[in-house]
């Protein structure tokens, strides 16, 4: 092949690629203004892969690892929680992870 077609296939293949790493960071929790004591929080990615990510909650804190980017859907495991935030297709919590995200505080309404 020349040269030049063969630049024009990298340079294709190129642009089609796109960072998804999964993203690792952290914040904090929320529950009617206080702190959430302990729990887990997930982060459901968008279809059709639908991973999941991470975290373990403490006294308000969590560092969540494996998260999809893209908009996730977020859920949480904590005492004191109200049972709807259980379910990441009913909490109505939804935020976009891209590759930069480094910190995500969450009010639990």
């Amino acid at each position: 092949m020349r040269p030049a077609v063969l630049f024009a296939l990298f340079a294709f293949a190129l642009a089609g690629c796109k960072d998804t790493t999964p993203a690792t960071f952290g914040g904090k929790v929320t529950h009617q203004g206080k702190p959430v004591p302990s729990g887990v929080i997930y982060f459901l990615g968008p279809a059709p892969e639908m991973q999941m990510g991470m975290g373990t909650i403490s006294e308000g804190a969590y560092t969540a690892t494996d998260v999809p980017l893209g908009q996730v859907r977020v859920s949480f495991q904590a005492p004191g929680v109200p049972e709807k935030y259980g379910d990441p297709n009913k909490s109505g919590l939804v935020f976009p992870i891209g590759p930069g995200t480094k910190t995500l505080d969450i009010e639990i309404p």
